[in-house]
């Protein structure tokens, strides 16, 4: 596991150090999810199934924007997650991303791509499987978006996001599952800079 994070970090780190750190902090709040879209799969041996959902995503962050513009933020999240089926009951993960966005530079609106990654817990989902514990998991982020700065110490974010959460194997007392949950949709964030 920890070779995973040490990859995923590297382009993060070398991105980070090659910016000139002349820049300034920043928090927000953001919502995701407002149209989009997710699917859960479940893989036992030869045998899936997929469950469909929409979600919502509110999240609290802090970050730094680089001299050159580009942002790298850590972000407290949570996800609830709501099944097309009503057989089943709306779950909800929760999580920190560390996120680094490349930003071009434009006066006032200006484009990026996003990249990161994201450590997640399948909240109550213990009850489910038999060791009793809720999953845990690796997120990969990726976007793209443009933000308006429509003054010095303030600016929003429209973008898309997608994320994709690897859960660990769970057992259920007769199977041991693959579990992976993927979801995109538009964001919106708002953000103080100072």
């Amino acid at each position: 596991m920890s070779k995973v994070f040490s990859r995923a970090l590297l382009p993060l780190m070398v991105a980070a150090s090659s910016s000139v750190m002349a820049g300034q902090f920043y928090a927000g709040v953001g919502i995701a999810g407002f149209i989009g879209s997710g699917e859960e799969e479940y893989t036992s041996g030869r045998y899936s199934v997929t469950y469909d959902y929409e979600y919502s995503q509110q999240s609290i962050g802090l970050g730094y924007q680089f001299d050159n513009d580009n942002r790298l933020e850590v972000s407290l999240a949570t996800i609830d997650v709501e099944y097309d089926n009503d057989f089943y009951d709306d779950e909800s993960y929760s999580g920190l991303d560390v996120d680094y966005s490349f930003v071009w530079r434009y006066e006032v609106v200006r484009p990026y791509l996003l990249i990161g990654f994201g450590l997640y817990t399948y909240d109550d989902s213990g009850e489910y499987y038999a060791d009793g514990e809720d999953l845990s998991g690796v997120a990969f982020n990726f976007g793209a978006g443009v933000i308006w700065q429509f003054h010095e110490h303030l600016d929003v974010d429209l973008g898309y996001g997608f994320k994709s959460i690897g859960w660990q194997d769970a057992e259920d007392g007769h199977h041991i599952y693959e579990t992976q949950s993927t979801q995109g949709g538009f964001d919106l964030a708002a953000h103080i800079l100072f």
